[in-house]
């Protein structure tokens, strides 16, 4: 489902920027939450079933945490700053939408928020033991990730 709502997402983006911001961050929100479920088991129904912090602080401090399948390095790492920020501006702008503020969202600030949600998406298939989705993690963010297990 996250996959599916990433790429519809990002075939709105152009004529339906607001739609494809929302459904971009619910594929995120799922994404995250699929993935607590099957890797932290014990935390998996509250991730499904209670308001939880913010998404966001959740996938900076939570998914370090994580026993994952597999690693980089062997560490499970959050998303590098710049996905994290990306997903910051997703999360407040969706929020201003769905609260009935008229928001226009440019279509590079669009861009940047989806392609981070893309990056994070298969860096969760990879936490969950699915290696093919390293290749699909862009470069800058996979250089960003190995310079970061590095410390």
């Amino acid at each position: 489902l996250r996959h599916e709502l990433s790429c519809e997402a990002w075939f709105q983006r152009t004529h339906n920027p607001r739609s494809s911001l929302i459904i971009g961050i619910a594929a995120f929100e799922t994404g995250f939450k699929e993935c607590i479920n099957q890797l932290m088991p014990q935390a998996g129904w509250m991730a499904m079933n209670i308001q939880s912090p913010p998404i966001v602080t959740m996938l900076k401090e939570y998914l370090p945490t994580f026993k994952a399948k597999l690693s980089i390095n062997g560490k499970v790492l959050a998303p590098p700053t710049k996905i994290l920020e990306a997903l910051v501006k997703g999360v407040t702008i969706r929020n201003q939408i769905a609260h009935g503020k008229s928001q226009k969202i440019r279509i590079d600030t669009l861009k940047e928020i989806l392609e981070a949600i893309v990056d994070v998406l298969y860096l969760l298939d990879l936490y969950n033991g699915r290696e093919w989705a390293l290749k699909m993690i862009s470069h800058e963010t996979i250089q960003s990730l190995i310079n970061g297990s590095k410390k």
